[in-house]
């Protein structure tokens, strides 16, 4: 199923092969007791539903049993708000998609991503996501992995880095641009229910500086949420805040923004984009090569039945 359905393929060998059938069936007949009663009727039986359960037992796989209960099945009782980013027990058809795709990614992530160093490292943090410790962000997190994967399948190296809470060495990510130049990441997530506002941005932007070296290269990334683009004068605001931020910090080289995006396709499904836009400083300090390649875009790959389930990376001109 997994080259199938476009699931990114590790290049050493991938845990996961390992995996026995008998422990997959075990798996699908424990989340299908766990939440049969509280999903009913809300996932059609076709190729989309085989992605939702391949992405669950993913998930399973390498964070546990007790957190799928915890942070997934739980919360179709609840409705834990501080959970929503990967809350199953949305009330319209549009949510349902959305997090349907969340978890689908999620999935993608962790399975495209094992082998890199400092993986172990997000899983740790994913650990300590649970209803009982808001200041644990599941949304951070996984944007986190959503990104490096999406370097990675843009043939990038990624290392993660565990938090060290010093001025100037507290970053995300060192990327191997095109496997050769290394570049620092900073990875920042606006949540779902941030509220427009530029000067929220623009601290953003300067604290992830803060976290950054100023003698080696480096790119900052800021998830923003969708709605965002829905107030047609934010992109003059944005232009000035960058302008300004270019202006003031020359260490780093790039701000990437990254934000999902939702087409309607002609079966009334909807099929989920991933945008990014990149603003490159003009006159970096430490100067690289071109990073317009940094992203490319991804052809969507069409699942055989008709059904679609697949994210695309394009460009954003605007």
């Amino acid at each position: 199923l997994l080259p199938r359905y476009g699931f990114g393929i590790p290049t050493k060998d991938c845990v996961m092969q390992h995996v026995s059938q008998q422990q997959i069936d075990l798996l699908r007949e424990s989340f299908e007791q766990s939440t049969s009663k509280a999903s009913s009727g809300n996932i059609k039986d076709d190729t989309v539903t085989e992605v939702f359960w391949l992405s669950v037992m993913i998930i399973t796989f390498f964070l546990g049993d007790e957190w799928r209960i915890k942070n997934i099945v739980d919360n179709l009782v609840t409705g834990d708000k501080r959970m929503e980013y990967l809350r199953l027990g949305c009330e319209t058809e549009e949510a349902r998609y959305e997090h349907q795709f969340r978890l689908t990614l999620l999935a993608d992530s962790l399975f495209l991503l094992q082998n890199c160093e400092g993986f172990d490292f997000e899983i740790e943090k994913l650990q300590k996501v649970s209803p009982t410790n808001p200041e644990v962000k599941l949304e951070d997190i996984a944007i986190e992995l959503q990104i490096a994967s999406m370097l990675v399948k843009n043939g990038h190296g990624v290392k993660f880095r565990r938090r060290s809470g010093i001025k100037r060495h507290d970053f995300d990510v060192e990327i191997k641009f095109k496997k050769t130049t290394s570049i620092l990441g900073e990875i920042k997530c606006k949540r779902d229910e941030t509220v427009v506002n530029v000067n929220n941005l623009r601290r953003t932007l300067y604290d992830a500086e803060k976290q950054l070296p100023t003698n080696k290269p480096s790119i900052v990334f800021v998830r923003i949420p969708a709605d965002w683009l829905k107030y047609g004068n934010l992109a003059p605001e944005v232009r000035t805040v960058i302008e300004n931020f270019f202006r003031h910090v020359s260490h780093v080289n790039a701000v990437m923004f990254v934000w999902e995006d939702w087409i309607m396709l002609p079966d009334n499904r909807k099929m989920s984009t991933i945008k990014f836009k990149l603003e490159l400083n003009p006159s970096p300090k430490n100067a690289i090569g071109n990073l317009s390649g940094l992203l490319l875009p991804v052809q969507i790959l069409p699942i055989t039945t008709g059904s679609f389930f697949e994210l695309s990376f394009g460009k954003f001109s605007d």
